[in-house]
């Protein structure tokens, strides 16, 4: 079993939730809370980011599975 399974399952989240984003900014954009938005820009994004890049990190240093 690979060892980097719960990593490879935050990346496919992390993909779900930002498809999921993308098709209510496309889908409800005139239904959309600006705080909500806002909070999100903000507060989440940066985050994910930093926890992708160190996840793809430690896959690609250990030669992932």
């Amino acid at each position: 079993m690979c060892q980097w399974k719960s990593e490879i399952n935050i990346l496919k989240l992390s993909g779900e939730i930002i498809a999921g984003l993308r098709d209510i900014l496309a889908h409800s954009y005139f239904s959309l809370e600006d705080e909500i938005l806002w909070n999100i820009v903000k507060n989440k994004i940066a985050p994910l980011l930093e926890q992708v890049k160190d996840i793809l990190l430690k896959l690609e240093k250990d030669n992932f599975c």
